[in-house]
Order: structure tokens, then C-alpha cells, then sequence
């Protein structure tokens, strides 16, 4: 992969002022640094010398105050060169003062490096009488007299300060006099791009949106080994191959020859492309294998060969996506219900959200995973911010539950094409069902480096909603009874978190023969074919009826069963997604009489960055063996068709995906 980096500079000199609107919202799509310079000897040598700053201290204080709250929020390094307008020690430490203010108005720690370019007199006369101080390029020299006349003598200093500084843990990096682009070039060449391409970049966003039209705010560079692309801060402005190149080629005595400390940048073969409607972002496109599901063609019955293996493009991870290559998936109803039309979706769609994977590439302002971790799906990819995140219901997320609904990532939008540049659509953010996927980052939970892959995709659904509904929702305790109704794979999840926690007994329901002798298998104290007798049994096996009953069906026959199976006190937990036309009579003065509870769980009710890696601590630990839930061998992305009937006719258990199968 080729790393990118986006450099933000908000204005051209610190305190000439910029729109905060501009600058909060470049923050928001991901900024690595913030480079701004605070130097110039425009204002002519009377001022520098007498050390007054350029612009007042209200206007710094304004300035910055953005500028400390983005670096606190989003840990973005600020780099600010030749502090107050000559750089000397003193302005320095004035800078730093002004910093150390608004930390404390706002509240926060800020981690500041100083970097002084002051010289002695002593220093400099020295090399003034050892010849090595060179005339300027008017030729001119300086004598012993101009020396001891100075006020202060700064150098200009080049990019090795403030690598040095960068090297150690630091928000805020303030410098005396240096080069413009030096700070630009201290970011970007230690983390491996081109010398040449980072001096550039500085060469022009030291001014912001100098380089635009019209002139003014702010500038965004996204840097990569071999060029990089500039946006204006503004939406009203536009960067242009004039604006930059004219912006390049100013204020040096040889335009195409750019001179600084420590080197020459040679600009005379630099080309300058415009990006027709785009903001700089590049997005490389791959070809992939996936189970496409179409359209239906007529008819009432399912037609499972509508999913079928087609080559489709995959757009690279933008900022805040990752892209993983999928190991293992498995079947469960949900993608079913698609297919069926139980549950209608926009088509086409890439089905499949239960899954694990190592991740490829991440897209910018990802710090959760890295390139080569092992990762299991979710298919809530939690915002954080909205009202449900907030309260601590992450899998109700507002983003989340708008992008599934619309088969798009929650961030907006598609990255899956077919070969004729149609559309296909994301199934619950994550479509896993093919050789690869791009999702966002907040659409995995990391997995310990030696969790095994085809295990591990059961966690992210049926483990996460069957585990997770005792745990989380029901909440059941040792030793209370508990009575599943439906022994498919969440039910059967349901049935190992119940052995887990210590429920008896444990009774499980189910209309096929096969799928009792697999709760059976899994922990089942008692199974019970469904029916109208069901319940009646159970009340009379338990004397009076459960604690908890679960319907993991989706079935209102199951759910009436269930709650006619519970004690008076107890508790029904509905996790299976029924059709949304199905309606369920319940009789509101037996609730209240009965002080029964009615409660729906969707994925477990969980939060699966902090459940997961419980859940899979505990398989671990042998106490709850998830591989037991998927014992028949794999298929291949051609097999799904056929793998989603077998699910449809009842197959006991999970059905795993092996993309590599051929």
C-alpha cells in the first residue's frame, strides 16, 4: 500500500485570521498535521529588529484557539515556524506563554516542544573572522560593527530541529526563525516520503491558500511517495495548475532553483495536472471475486441461483475504511432473508456480514487496526456520536442503522461496481461474501494473533446475538430455567451461553428432529419438538414454567410458544427478525397480572468491542465452544446458491465460507 499523509496549513500567517467553519471541517475528514508559519520579513527590518510581533496578541489567540482544540480532539501535531514574525528566543517563549493560556481555558494538557535559532554575537563574530559567513546574493556582508549593533540574530534553520522534536511525545512544536517548508519536511521524510516531494509541498502550503483562486484561508495537501495534490480550505476556491505553479515560482532570485538550508529544490520538471471535480482524494480500484445476489425473475419460491460468483470492482478504503482480505464467512438467515424477501434490500447486493479477516490496507485516520491483523466482522458500525452511541447502545447506531438500511458503508456510498459500472450494494456495511471488502474501520473488532479464522466468524453474529442476548439482554442468572425456541445457529449460540452462565434447566424447541439432536449435543438438558403442546410441557417439566424463554425463530408461532412456556415474573427475549408484516397478539392485562417481561435484543444488545474479545476469552478458555456450531466442512463462493437452500430447508448449525475454494 502507499501511505498518505494530509497536511493542513489554515492560514498563511498566524493572525492574519482564517473562517473556523473551513478549518473544522477539513479536521473532520482527517488531517495528520497542522503546519503554520508565523514568520516574515515583509514587514521590513525596523520592526524585526525591534522584536514587536506582526499582528497583535488577540489575533494569535484567535488563531490558535481552533488549532489547540483539534490537536487536543483528534491528537494532530502543530508545528508553528518562526514564531512572532523574526523567530528570536524571546518570541519563542512568548508563544509558548500564549499556548500555556488557552490550555488552561480550555481545560486541557498540551505537550509543547520549544526550538530556539538564536545566535550569540560571539557565535557569529567568530565566523565573520574565520570567513565562513558567504555574502548574501546581492553580495553583501555583514561587518563586526552591523554585529555589535544587533538587537538579536536568529539563523534559519532547516528541517533537522524539528525532526528531533517530533521525535519525542509532543502536541505542539513552536520554533524560532526557520525556513518555510522545513516543518513540512520534518513531517513528511521520516515517514518515508520523497525529500524532493515533501519540500515542495511546504514551498507552497507555507502561504495557504496563496496557491488558490481567489487568494486566501487555507490549504490541504494529501502527499504520497511520488506527488501530492492540493485543495483549497475554502469551498469557494479552486486550485488551479497556474495558481500552484505561480505560487511556486516567487520570491527566489532563481524561481525553478529554490534555495534552503541544507539543499536546493530543483522544480524545473515538475508537472501540474488539474483533478477535474475532485479534492485531491485518490482511490486505487481492484477486481475481486464476489456472490453477487440479482433480482428475482417471477415466481413465489426462492431462487437461489439468482447469487452467483461475478467479477466485480472494488474501490480502494477511503479515510476512516479499511480494506481486509476475507478468510472465512458463514450463512446465517439474515443474508437468507434477502434472498427470500423477508427482508428487502436494494439489488444488486454482495450478501455475507458474518465473517473474519486479515486486514489489507487502511484508509487515512485509522489508529484501531493495522495492515496484517486478525479481524471478525460487526455489522453496526458504530459512530460514537450519535444519541444511541452516547448512551452506551452502540448497536443502535443512527449512521450505522441508515447506511444498512440503504445498502451502502455507514459513511455514505458504494465502492462495489459490476462489470458493466452498475452499482452493487453493501450488505449491512460489510458484504462478505467474496475475496475481499472494504468497510469501515468501526465495522471490526481485533482478534489475539492466534484465534483461528473459520472460529472467529462465527463471533460477529451468531455468537454476539445468541451469547449476548443471555448475557446482555435476559441477563440470566445460576441456576435459572431457561427455554430456547428455534435451534438454528443463533439459538444454538443461545444454548451455549446458557450452559455458560450456569442456567437449569436448559430447554430447547424446534420443529426439526436434527436441530434437537444439535442442542442436544450442545448443552440442552431437555428438547421438545415444537407445537401446540410445547409450552404445556414445559410448564409442566419445570412446575409452573421458566425464568427465560428466547425466540431465536423470528417466528410468531415461536414467539406465542415462548411466552406461554414462561413462569409468572419471567422474562421473553425475541432475537430472531421476523418478517416486518408479521403481527403477534399479546394480551396487555396478563402482562401486568403477570408482571411479565417482553423484551427485543438485536445483536445480543451488545457493545462488541468490549463483547467479543469476552466471548472470546471464554472460547478460549473451553467454556464455550463456538467451533462445535459449524462441524461441517466448507464451501466456496460458487456454492453459496446451494448453501442458502440447504439453510432455507433447515440445515442445524452454521454453513462456513471459504473464499479460496474453488
Amino acid at each position: 500500500m502507499t501511505a498518505e499523509f494530509r497536511i493542513l496549513s489554515p492560514v498563511g500567517m498566524l493572525g492574519y485570521g482564517y473562517r473556523e467553519a473551513d478549518f473544522d471541517a477539513c479536521v473532520r475528514e482527517g488531517v495528520d498535521a497542522i503546519v503554520v508559519d508565523s514568520g516574515s520579513t515583509d514587514p521590513g527590518p525596523s520592526m524585526l529588529g525591534l522584536g514587536d510581533t506582526l499582528v497583535t496578541e488577540e489575533s494569535y489567540l484567535r488563531d490558535l484557539r481552533p488549532m489547540v482544540r483539534a490537536v487536543h480532539e483528534h491528537r494532530i501535531p502543530l508545528l508553528i515556524g518562526s514564531a512572532g514574525g523574526a523567530g528570536t528566543d524571546e518570541q519563542v517563549d512568548w508563544m509558548v506563554g500564549l499556548l500555556d493560556r488557552l490550555a488552561t481555558e480550555e481545560n486541557i494538557d498540551l505537550r509543547i516542544a520549544a526550538v530556539y535559532s538564536g545566535l550569540s554575537k560571539d557565535v557569529v563574530r567568530r565566523k565573520l573572522a574565520d570567513g565562513l559567513i558567504e555574502p548574501n546574493v546581492r553580495g553583501e556582508l555583514c561587518t563586526q560593527s552591523d554585529v555589535d549593533a544587533a538587537t538579536a540574530i536568529v539563523a534559519q534553520i532547516g528541517a533537522e530541529p524539528f525532526e528531533t522534536a517530533l521525535s519525542q511525545p509532543v502536541d505542539v512544536v513552536v520554533a524560532g526563525r526557520a525556513y518555510d517548508p522545513a516543518p513540512y519536511a520534518a513531517f513528511l521524510v521520516p515517514r518515508g516520503i520523497d525529500p524532493a516531494i515533501a519540500w515542495h509541498v511546504g514551498k507552497i502550503l507555507e502561504c495557504g491558500g496563496v496557491c488558490a483562486e481567489p487568494k486566501g484561508g487555507g490549504a490541504m495537501a494529501t502527499v504520497r511517495a511520488d506527488s501530492f495534490d492540493l485543495a483549497p480550505m475554502g469551498p469557494e476556491q479552486r486550485c488551479t495548475p497556474l495558481s500552484v505553479a505561480a505560487h511556486t515560482l516567487y520570491e527566489n532570485s532563481r524561481p525553478d532553483l529554490l534555495a534552503g538550508p541544507g539543499g536546493v529544490l530543483d522544480v524545473r520538471n515538475c508537472e501540474y495536472t488539474q483533478l477535474d471535480g475532485s479534492d485531491g482524494a485518490a482511490r486505487m480500484t481492484r477486481t475481486i471475486e464476489a456472490a453477487v445476489l440479482r433480482a428475482p425473475k417471477g415466481g413465489t419460491e426462492p431462487d437461489f441461483s439468482r447469487i452467483a460468483v461475478e467479477e466485480v470492482e472494488l474501490d480502494g478504503p477511503g479515510d476512516g475504511e479499511i480494506l481486509v482480505d476475507i478468510r472465512f464467512a458463514s450463512l446465517c438467515h439474515s443474508d437468507l432473508s434477502v434472498l427470500t424477501g423477508d427482508r428487502p434490500r436494494p439489488l444488486p447486493m454482495v450478501l455475507g456480514h458474518e465473517a473474519s479477516g486479515i486486514v489489507r490496507e487502511v484508509g487515512r485516520a485509522v489508529d484501531t487496526v493495522r495492515p496484517g491483523d486478525p479481524v471478525v466482522f460487526t455489522y453496526v458500525a458504530a459512530c460514537g456520536r450519535c444519541g444511541y452511541c452516547r448512551d452506551g447502545r452502540p448497536v443502535l447506531c443512527s449512521r450505522a442503522h441508515a447506511g444498512n438500511s440503504a445498502g451502502e458503508l455507514s459513511s455514505g456510498g458504494h465502492r462495489l461496481r459490476d462489470r458493466h459500472g452498475e452499482t452493487v450494494h453493501h450488505h449491512l456495511g460489510i458484504s462478505a461474501f467474496a475475496q475481499q471488502a472494504v468497510v469501515d474501520a468501526a465495522s471490526v473488532v481485533p482478534l489475539p494473533s492466534e484465534m483461528d479464522l473459520r472460529t472467529a466468524a462465527l463471533f460477529g453474529c451468531a455468537v454476539s446475538t445468541g451469547v449476548g442476548a443471555v448475557l446482555n439482554a435476559a441477563k440470566v442468572g445460576l441456576g435459572r430455567s431457561a427455554a430456547v425456541f428455534g435451534c438454528g445457529g443463533v439459538g444454538l449460540a443461545a444454548i451455549l451461553g446458557l450452559r455458560a452462565v450456569g442456567a437449569a434447566p436448559i430447554i430447547a424447541v424446534d420443529l426439526r428432529p436434527e436441530n434437537l439432536g444439535r442442542a442436544k449435543e450442545l448443552g440442552a438438558d431437555i428438547v421438545l419438538p415444537a407445537g401446540e403442546d410445547a409450552a404445556e410441557e414445559i410448564r409442566r417439566l419445570t412446575g409452573g414454567g421458566v425464568h427465560h424463554a428466547f425466540d431465536a425463530a423470528g417466528a410468531v408461532p415461536a414467539i406465542a410458544s415462548g411466552y406461554a412456556s414462561l413462569r409468572r415474573g419471567g422474562k421473553l427475549t425475541m432475537v430472531g427478525l421476523p418478517n416486518p408484516a408479521a403481527r403477534w397478539e399479546v394480551p396487555p392485562a396478563a402482562l401486568v397480572a403477570n408482571d411479565i417481561t417482553l423484551c427485543g435484543s438485536y445483536l445480543g444488545s451488545s457493545v462488541p468491542v468490549r463483547d467479543i474479545p469476552r466471548f472470546v476469552e471464554l472460547h478460549r478458555a473451553g467454556r464455550l465452544p463456538v467451533d462445535r456450531l459449524a462441524p461441517a466442512a466448507a464451501i466456496g463462493l460458487g456454492e453459496i446458491g446451494d448453501g442458502m437452500a440447504r439453510l432455507h430447508h433447515g440445515f442445524p448449525g452454521r454453513i462456513v465460507v471459504d473464499p479460496a475454494l474453488r
